[in-house]
């Protein structure tokens, strides 16, 4: 390997693709990068993946330490930070459940309309969610998604009663058919 070249680890925004290259240049990183992410001639910015800070010059790409982790984001797009992975006994209040709230807003961060595919008891667990500790997600977007969690139990409470009424308004219509 060239003494002017290092080895970086690539990652996209999503943090779901992972390229290793060696670069000796930002110019030389930056096309590396396009080309492996698909990014034809588009402007991007290379950021270190742990906490934002944008590389904007080869003096300090090459004072990085081997296989730093390097951000790639298409322009006009910013830095956020990692979801930090947590285990259900992190979470006060969940003691009694099978469903861990962090993990749920994550999926419902990630995919906002799968929020219609939860059960009552995963609303329920994300609805009485109290943590004041980061959980790696904006506390307004914490404090959205559980008033959005809170709506969605009630309004399945709502057509649950309603399916329940209407059943028994169907077992009350047959039992008047059979004794008249």
């Amino acid at each position: 390997m060239d003494a002017n070249k290092k080895p970086f680890k690539l990652v996209s925004q999503d943090r779901r693709i992972k390229k290793g290259v060696v670069a000796g240049s930002m110019e030389e990183l930056m096309q590396k990068a396009r080309t492996l992410f698909n990014l034809g001639s588009e402007n991007i910015q290379i950021v270190l993946e742990e906490d934002g800070t944008e590389v904007l010059e080869d003096e300090y790409l090459l004072f990085l330490d081997n296989n730093t982790k390097l951000m790639i984001l298409p322009s006009n797009n910013q830095w956020n930070p990692p979801i930090p992975a947590f285990d259900v006994t992190d979470c006060s209040g969940t003691e009694n459940s099978n469903y861990n709230p962090v993990k749920i807003l994550q999926k419902l961060v990630r995919s906002p309309g799968s929020i219609a595919l939860l059960s009552e008891e995963e609303l329920d667990v994300v609805s009485s969610f109290t943590s004041h500790q980061n959980i790696g997600i904006p506390q307004t977007e914490v404090e959205y998604l559980i008033g959005a969690c809170q709506r969605e139990l009630e309004q399945k409470k709502k057509i649950k009663d309603a399916l329940d009424l209407v059943e028994l308004y169907q077992r009350a219509k047959e039992q008047s058919e059979l004794h008249p």
